[in-house]
């Protein structure tokens, strides 16, 4: 009787942890193509597009993302491109309230950035001017909006111990000044 339990839970762990890495399987081989559905509606939304070569993926075993050969478009024109991201969390921090990347490497970055008068764009999104933006005229309102800025709560600590950024270009264009 008591090898009948063990054999029936036996078979209930090897069928658990079978389904579990079918279900791992399953979301990697998808990545690529879910984010990329997923990622044209909301980029459309900022007048952006992604070319038909980038890849991402997502790898649940290593809990890494890879990106390779992104590039972003506004009116056929390039405004950001990635030639390789490797990203990757250390899942077991976030129980202390960190998320750590334990790798976060790129190579081949190249962003756009354009202020006209007083409208800033980074990689073809404009960002709005707020009108807290307008009113830090003196030290006092600079400081009380730092503080409230400061308050925000997130309640996570980002540990970044292994950055490396290669190859990267920043096209700055400060009211056509290109920097």
């Amino acid at each position: 009787m008591l090898s009948s339990a063990k054999s029936i839970m036996k078979k209930f762990i090897i069928k658990l942890i079978s389904v579990f890495i079918g279900l791992y399987l399953l979301i990697w081989i998808i990545s690529s193509p879910a984010i990329k559905h997923f990622a044209t509606q909301p980029l459309a939304d900022l007048g952006l597009t992604l070319s038909d070569d980038s890849s991402i993926s997502f790898n649940p075993f290593l809990m890494r993302l890879t990106i390779k050969d992104l590039t972003l478009l506004k009116e056929q024109t390039k405004v950001a491109t990635i030639k390789r991201l490797d990203a990757q969390l250390a899942l077991h921090k976030l129980i202390v309230d960190k998320i750590e990347l334990q790798k976060f490497a790129i190579d081949g970055l190249f962003v756009t950035v354009e202020q006209i008068n007083e409208a800033l764009s980074i990689a073809g999104v404009t960002l709005p001017s707020t009108p807290a933006d307008n009113k830090i005229n003196n030290n006092t309102d600079r400081k009380s909006i730092e503080k409230s800025v400061l308050a925000a709560d997130f309640p996570y600590q980002l540990i970044l111990p292994r950055l490396a950024v290669t190859n990267s270009i920043l096209a700055i264009n400060i009211d056509n000044n290109t920097h």
